[in-house]
């Protein structure tokens, strides 16, 4: 599942996961790279305000490689090897829907 969006990712189409091999954190590309996912602030409670600039929600790295803000200990990145299996155990920790590689 995407950790940011906390749905199904499909092998047809990707995702980001923790470069760390004991960590199952993982994202739909879109999910990870969409620029209006979040702006940086924690705003429950705060009255809405006039629209500002608002920040990426991730930092490329290098290329394939994200620093993403849902996942801020560790680097994603971008998994293209389409012959890999399925894992079951690779979540997204955000939407806790299975990532599906290939």
């Amino acid at each position: 599942v995407c950790g940011v969006c906390r749905r199904k990712i499909n092998n047809d189409y990707g995702g980001y996961s923790c470069i760390q091999d004991e960590c199952l954190y993982a994202a739909h590309s879109k999910c990870a790279t969409q620029s209006n996912v979040w702006d940086g602030r924690d705003l429950e409670g705060v009255p809405e305000e006039i629209e500002e600039e608002v920040p990426e929600p991730f930092v490329t790295i290098s290329q394939g490689i994200i620093q993403h803000f849902s996942h801020p200990h560790h680097h994603l990145s971008l998994d293209e090897n389409k012959g890999r299996d399925y894992d079951e155990n690779k979540l997204c920790q955000a939407c806790i829907m299975p990532i599906y590689f290939g």
